[in-house]
């Protein structure tokens, strides 16, 4: 089995970077963006671009090779965004740095976690020359070997859309908790409720990708269903 490392991050809004772009203020930026989502969707469920999003909390749990377990799921550390998002960084060009390379999985990475986390290593000025320069590597979309996002795997990188609920339905068919209402990014949170999310999220990733591995046939045996952290706080 490969050595496979699952990731994701949560992040704040940078309100002031989208008051300049956008030319108005939060509250009437939020309103406009709840009126936008009531027309399209008939809720008010509210995306902010992934443009103006900062990384505040990245969890990444390893595979074990031989067992399929979760171990050493924890957060990347950092005092604040510019530190973890170095550091996340600096981790991923030794992850996959020479021959025995191991392969990302997220959910939506392509579409989200990592287009957020380029534009910081542009914000911050991080060199990351092996991600941006491997042609066929994490960016390249169909593959697996560097990169497999569950999300466009399952979705057939495009060609099905519409997979309402997310990771958050998918965990819940095989049997976890649904994530809970006040998972958001529009007000202020805590870097360490925000770590809890980004943890809780990896476990859930972790049991969809097994299921996904098993019904390809590259997983025996499905493992246990892992606890979650308590997400209120």
């Amino acid at each position: 089995m490969a050595n496979y490392a699952l990731f994701d991050i949560e992040t704040t809004i940078d309100w002031e970077l989208l008051e300049q772009i956008e030319g108005c203020d939060r509250d009437e930026y939020l309103a406009f963006k709840r009126e936008q989502a009531v027309a399209d969707y008939g809720e008010g469920v509210i995306w902010i671009p992934h443009s103006y999003h900062l990384p505040i909390a990245i969890a990444v749990g390893l595979v074990e090779p031989t067992t399929g377990e979760l171990t050493r799921l924890g957060c990347i550390k950092g005092a604040d965004s510019e530190t973890v998002c170095r550091e996340f960084w600096n981790w991923i060009e030794v992850f996959q740095g020479d021959t025995r390379r191991g392969t990302l999985v997220s959910f939506n990475g392509r579409g989200f976690d990592l287009p957020v986390l380029e534009l910081a290593a542009l914000r911050y000025a991080i060199r990351v020359p092996q991600h941006f320069n491997e042609k066929f590597g994490n960016r390249y979309r169909y593959q697996e070997d560097w990169h497999l996002d569950v999300l466009d795997y399952l979705n057939g990188f495009g060609a099905a859309r519409g997979l309402r609920g997310g990771l958050s339905l998918l965990s819940a068919l095989v049997g976890l908790p649904i994530k809970h209402s006040q998972h958001s990014n529009l007000e202020e949170v805590d870097r360490e409720r925000a770590q809890v999310w980004a943890r809780n999220d990896v476990r859930r990733l972790y049991v969809v990708f097994q299921r996904l591995q098993f019904i390809r046939d590259r997983l025996k045996q499905l493992p246990a269903l892992p606890e979650l952290e308590d997400e209120d706080g």
